[in-house]
């Protein structure tokens, strides 16, 4: 037998003692297993060491790791991921052969291994989780970079940290928060929560200053545009003007100062009157309105006439132009620069820029007068001011023009006065009132009186104050307002005068009394007039004759007045101390005018001068006083134009004619209107129906229901309707 090489003996010897420790070795990490799933933490401790003591075992590792990460007093998660990292980096180091003996034998792979350390991170997570503070996250984040829930923790932190800069809700936690945790998805909302803390804390006053504040210190932020809104708002809490300008001022740089500056011109501009804008450029001579302004005051001052076109209606200046088109259904004229205006059978208010300035509510409305207007609301007649706003209740039949601070009402046929503030003044138990003027009214009652010697119930007049107090008893049977201080009244079929406290200055006497001219009354009994005096006196015994027509002439013009003698009915004049300084001896004698005057001799009419030689012979049938050198007469039916020395200039042709107004004279031909010139020449042929002067040069032609302006300084039509 061949005898074994001593070299090779020794190699089978140590192979066979390394698979001899293989094995003790694997069995006893089997063991060890075997304890850790016995709950024998110790034993199975003592063993997996014990496999360690020469070099990293990685089941060993695995065991040590498993044995750390389960809940017993040897826990210890530290451990347990010291050693499963471990026993990944020593597994990958051993040959294939062993890993497949420690999973026959153990059931060990990296897998395993793997599997075991996802367990770790995920308990790790788990107690940094419930723990649920920055630091525990952040201890995950430092040991566990690899774990799935890494970027999860990273997070987890983040927001609660953020939660906490948001707790405080300081701009300088905000921006510790942006600079420590720069990549976190909180930083765009940090960066917005910073602005708003900033905000709030700078704005914390809410007071116009304030926020300009912020503005001035952030000229960036995103609140700046709601910083300015804010000082506008804050800085205009009652719309006055004041507040406006005060803001102006103060804020010159502020957006809304072009608004603020068209918000003091409106409060102008809607007085509706030019000197309130003029007013406005004065009070406010930086204002930036520029053209505007003046475009408004010649608006403002513009004579404005209705128009209509295609049955709507609008409005013209005197340039001819439209100035607002026509859309109304009626239009009235303006006054105090508002118009009533027609709409949907409904009635507003405009100014002369078009805009409405009283809502269409009303079934009727009429002209302002003293900053008033009467108004028709549901039948019932109320007041209301320029702005719209209801001055007297509706509640009334009739109102009437405002004076002295009252309005006449009636309701129920019963009338009185209510005041500025739409309160009953004086109470509704009169039958007719008046207007008051300087302090008194005409007012009427049923009062009982004697008629023929029996009492019966009858209409009588007096005198109220405003108070409603009787300045006279109610007991004329007819009386006029006041004029210069005096007032006629009858009693008893005779007149008299009232002087200014309601005293019968002339007793009731007097079959007629006139007015006062120039300090004297004519006064009338049994057929001959005189004249008293302002005392009541009577100055001028009544020795004259009193003819209607004469007498409704006389009345004392330039210290005269006409007459006719008692015996002889001829007309003469006499001074205001009864002096004859025209004989009676002429049958009519009209007024004196460019030094001749008209008069009357055997039923014909001429002129004589100042000396009362007979320039003119009297041969027409009628003749005015002398005007610009030319005097209108009358010819059988016709009237014509004579110079001053009797030449018949303009034919006898007209059946009405009027004086020279500049170069043209009204005319009438039948029952038609025209314009001539001083030629005899129809400026405006003799067609219209109707003629009424409006403003200055400017007319109302009216013809076959259609209607024109006509200008007679440019010779021109403003406008003529369609089918003029």
């Amino acid at each position: 037998m061949a005898r074994m090489n001593p070299v090779f003996r020794q190699l089978i010897v140590i192979f066979f003692l390394l698979n001899l420790t293989a094995e003790l070795q694997a069995q006893n990490l089997k063991k060890g297993f075997d304890a850790l799933k016995s709950y024998n933490f110790a034993d199975a401790k003592e063993i997996f060491y014990a496999s360690m003591k020469k070099k990293p075992n990685p089941a060993a590792s695995y065991g040590l790791s498993v044995l750390y990460a389960t809940e017993s007093p040897l826990f210890n998660m530290d451990s347990a991921y010291i050693y499963i990292n471990q026993s990944l980096n020593t597994i990958k180091t051993i040959d294939q052969k062993t890993r497949t003996k420690y999973w026959e034998e153990l059931r060990l792979d990296e897998k395993t291994i793997r599997k075991h350390l996802e367990l770790i991170y995920q308990k790790e997570f788990d107690i940094a989780r419930r723990a649920n503070t920055v630091d525990s996250y952040n201890r995950f984040i430092t040991l566990y970079r690899d774990a799935p829930q890494y970027k999860q923790s990273i997070e987890l932190r983040d927001s609660l940290v953020f939660s906490g800069v948001k707790d405080k809700d300081r701009p300088e936690a905000y921006d510790s928060f942006i600079v420590a945790y720069p990549d976190a998805k909180q930083v765009d909302e940090a960066r917005k929560l910073k602005d708003i803390s900033i905000y709030n804390k700078m704005t914390a006053k809410r007071t116009p200053e304030a926020f300009q504040e912020y503005v001035n210190k952030n000229p960036t932020g995103p609140f700046v545009k709601q910083s300015l809104d804010s000082v506008y708002y804050l800085s205009i809490k009652t719309g006055k003007e004041e507040e406006y300008a005060k803001f102006i001022t103060r804020f010159p740089a502020n957006p809304h100062v072009p608004r603020a500056w068209d918000s003091i011109f409106v409060n102008y501009e809607r007085e509706g009157e030019a000197s309130a804008i003029e007013n406005f450029k004065y009070k406010y001579p930086q204002n930036p309105m520029g053209s505007k302004a003046d475009e408004t005051i010649a608006r403002f001052k513009a004579v404005m006439i209705p128009v209509r076109v295609k049955g709507q209606w609008g409005y013209l200046d005197t340039t001819g132009i439209y100035t607002l088109e026509p859309q109304y259904r009626s239009a009235d004229d303006f006054s105090e620069n508002r118009a009533a205006v027609g709409k949907d059978g409904k009635y507003g208010y405009i100014d002369k820029l078009g805009k409405v300035r009283i809502p269409f509510i009303y079934n009727a409305a009429e002209g302002f007068h003293k900053g008033y207007a009467v108004v028709k609301y549901d039948q019932k007649f109320g007041v209301i001011n320029k702005y719209g706003q209801r001055i007297v209740p509706f509640e009334y039949d009739e109102i009437g023009e405002y004076s002295e601070g009252l309005f006449p009402v009636a309701k129920n046929e019963q009338y009185g006065f209510v005041n500025s503030e739409g309160k009953v003044s004086i109470d509704l138990k009169y039958l007719s009132v008046t207007s008051f003027q300087n302090g008194r009214a005409l007012v009427s009652q049923t009062v009982t009186d004697s008629i023929d010697g029996k009492p019966e119930q009858v209409e009588r007049y007096g005198f109220i104050n405003a108070f409603g107090g009787q300045l006279t008893p109610i007991q004329y049977e007819w009386a006029e307002m006041y004029r210069n201080g005096f007032a006629r009244i009858r009693k008893k079929g005779k007149y008299g005068i009232l002087d200014s406290e309601g005293k019968e200055l002339v007793a009731c006497e007097w079959d007629q009394i006139e007015p006062f001219e120039e300090k004297l009354a004519l006064v009338v009994k049994n057929g001959l007039f005189g004249f008293v005096d302002t005392e009541g006196k009577l100055v001028i015994e009544p020795n004259y004759a009193f003819i209607p027509r004469v007498t409704s002439e006389s009345r004392f013009k330039n210290g005269k007045v006409k007459i006719a003698a008692k015996k002889t009915n001829k007309i003469g004049y006499i001074n205001t101390k009864g002096e004859i300084v025209i004989p009676a001896k002429y049958d009519d004698l009209g007024d004196f005018s460019e030094g001749k005057a008209p008069f009357k001799q055997l039923k014909q009419w001429g002129y004589v001068d100042t000396l009362f030689k007979v320039i003119v012979k009297p041969t027409y049938e009628f003749a005015w006083s002398y005007h610009k050198g030319l005097a209108r007469v009358r010819k059988g039916d016709k009237i014509g134009y004579i110079d001053t020395v009797g030449k018949a200039v303009i034919p006898f042709q007209f059946d009405l004619a009027f004086d020279f107004a500049d170069t043209l004279a009204l005319v009438k031909v039948g029952d038609k209107t025209g314009f001539i010139g001083k030629k005899g020449n129809f400026v405006i042929p003799a067609e219209l129906d109707e003629v009424s002067r409006l403003a200055g040069s400017i007319w109302l032609f009216r013809k076959n229901n259609k209607m024109a302006y006509y200008q007679f300084a440019t010779g021109k039509f403003l406008w003529k309707e369609e089918g003029w």
